[in-house]
């Protein structure tokens, strides 16, 4: 065991011995906090999140995929290639106060100062379904210690439930002869998790989320104390990264007055053998802190994407998959070469409301990137700018007859390459009308970033809307409450629903077994120490599959028309 193992193990074997004896709880909590001072915090301003085949680079200032340090394009699929399929992503907010004045918050690109780091303070406020609103600020101190990002691998997860488990009697010591303490960068991401925000401050108690184990010797008692209770982090995705800001902290480049929101993001990814492996999720909450209720509240995707060589790409949207995309306009990137990709944003959880593009070549000043507050806030409600013209159908987009919130909502009729557009650098966005949104009021969405590669740059679009359909089944599949959570020792999900009359035969097994359930089934295979060891999707009831290599104790997932069972399997 390495030195740095054996002093927190050795910390926490004093913590346990505190607990099992009449030293008060304060004293335990002293030792805990001297434990959790002894690590610097697990997280930097940027990190790139490639657990599976794409390289996405994360900032704390609220703008994804763009490399700040090398300052370029930070989206790489398939990564380890040097080819770029998105150069940044944003977000822009806004809303009307009760006297009709906009209040927006809105970023393009990283040299934009809508958005700083941290969360926001509730002095003198008030609670809406238990949530704290108020004066919603910040100062620098706050944006400075906060600007970090905060990782976290399911893995490391697991490695830490089957550790605690073993370690406080959960589990028969019988099957923990082979377990072994976290590693040391493993104990800091799941100690320095932001489960807390720092009260003294009027900042939420509640911020990351986390599993409440409710075994620990105090219980659930909303208090997160790995060490003591066996809480852990709640985060969805094989991989994730969590980052904290909001839009109080500067001067908006975009001119908006700012709203006091503040943004808790979570971008996960999947390492799979299908179209997950290319996909990047987001999960973005807004809090409102502050005492404005707003009307006519939207939200806002901002993307600029690059299909290799930027100069030579297209745009569309697809309003009944709540997507906008791009892609190649001729069959060969300078780039990615023959039968370039295409690349999607879909919005998961909310209907698409408006989708539109910047074309910065057109030479029509209304079709440009927006840089005042007055100009996001046309784009969100389906108009060029602030030009009060509304985006029409047919042509460019600009200056016809008939209304319409969808650009280039047809690949096979109205589309870029239909049209005859000149192609060249290209932005798109996705919006989302979400009525009020009051003081204390949180609003969820989630986005998945998706690719296709899988014939010439037309069918690659194709491909791109079944992906879509994919990836919103995968979505829609998923637990919202601490998904993805598994404890292999407790034999079940924790959330998940359980499927009814399954069984797995012979158990115990030698070279291969069969599951007994009605209709196609995933399965995952995990080790006693709740490694991922094998998986597979549609298997076909009463399939043999082959089992482990070596003998042991196996937990067999499988997971049903969004239900999940887990069993134990004996391999001799």
């Amino acid at each position: 065991m390495k030195r740095t193992e054996i002093v927190w193990v050795s910390t926490y074997l004093l913590i346990k011995l505190a607990l099992k004896s009449t030293i008060m709880k304060n004293s335990i909590a002293i030792l805990s906090v001297l434990l959790l001072n002894s690590f610097s915090s697990h997280s930097q301003a940027q990190i790139n999140l490639n657990f599976n085949q794409t390289n996405a680079t994360v900032n704390t200032n609220g703008v994804l995929f763009y490399d700040t340090i090398n300052q370029t394009a930070g989206y790489e699929v398939p990564k380890n290639l040097g080819n770029h399929a998105i150069y940044s992503s944003s977000f822009w907010f806004g809303g009307e106060d009760v006297n009709g004045q906009l209040k927006l918050a809105a970023q393009k690109y990283h040299t934009d100062s809508d958005f700083s780091t941290g969360p926001l303070s509730t002095f003198s406020g008030g609670l809406n379904n238990g949530v704290p609103y108020g004066d919603a600020q910040t100062n620098a101190a706050s944006i400075a210690l906060s600007n970090k990002i905060f990782t976290m691998d399911k893995s490391t997860i697991q490695n830490f439930i089957t550790w605690w488990n073993c370690e406080n009697g959960i589990t028969p010591q019988s099957q923990c002869n082979n377990v072994v303490a976290p590693s040391n960068n493993e104990m800091q991401q799941i100690l320095n998790w932001p489960a807390h925000g720092d009260v003294a401050l009027a900042q939420d108690y509640n911020m990351a989320p986390f599993y409440d184990n409710p075994n620990g010797p105090e219980g659930a008692n909303g208090k997160y104390d790995p060490l003591i209770d066996g809480d852990y982090p709640c985060v969805p995705g094989h991989s994730n990264a969590f980052i904290l800001f909001n839009d109080k902290g500067g001067v908006h480049s975009s001119g908006g007055d700012p709203i006091g929101l503040e943004f808790h993001m979570m971008v996960y990814q999947y390492a799979s053998n299908d179209f997950l492996d290319n996909t990047t999720f987001v999960n973005l909450k807004v809090i409102n802190r502050s005492t404005q209720t707003l009307s006519n509240f939207k939200v806002a995707n901002f993307t600029d994407p690059m299909i290799g060589d930027y100069s030579d790409d297209y745009v569309g949207s697809n309003p009944s998959k709540n997507m906008v995309y791009a892609y190649n306009s001729d069959n060969n990137d300078a780039e990615y070469g023959v039968d370039p990709p295409a690349i999607g944003v879909v919005l998961l959880n909310a209907p698409m409301s408006v989708a539109g593009v910047m074309n910065n070549q057109s030479g029509i000043p209304a079709m440009q990137t927006p840089n005042l507050a007055t100009e996001y806030w046309g784009y969100m409600n389906g108009e060029w700018g602030n030009s009060g013209l509304p985006f029409t159908d047919g042509g460019n987009g600009y200056n016809g007859t008939i209304p319409t919130n969808y650009m280039y909502d047809d690949i096979n009729n109205w589309s870029e390459i239909n049209e005859g557009q000149t192609p060249g650098d290209r932005q798109m966005f996705l919006a989302s009308d979400q009525g009020t949104f009051v003081p204390g009021g949180v609003k969820e969405y989630d986005y998945a970033f998706i690719y296709a590669r899988l014939g010439d740059h037309l069918q690659n679009v194709d491909s791109l809307f079944s992906i879509a359909d994919k990836v919103q089944s995968f979505y829609d599949g998923q637990s919202s409450t601490c998904p993805h959570i598994f404890d292999p020792t407790l034999g079940t999900d924790k959330v998940d629903d359980q499927i009814n009359n399954i069984s797995l035969y012979p158990n115990p097994a030698q070279d291969q077994f069969k599951i007994a359930i009605e209709g196609a089934f995933d399965v995952e295979i995990y080790s006693i120490a709740g490694q991922l060891i094998y998986q597979a999707n549609s298997v076909q009831p009463q399939q043999n599959i082959a089992t482990p290599n070596h003998s042991g104790i196996y937990f067999v997932k499988v997971r049903q028309n969004g239900q999940t069972t887990t069993l134990k399997m004996i391999i001799e």
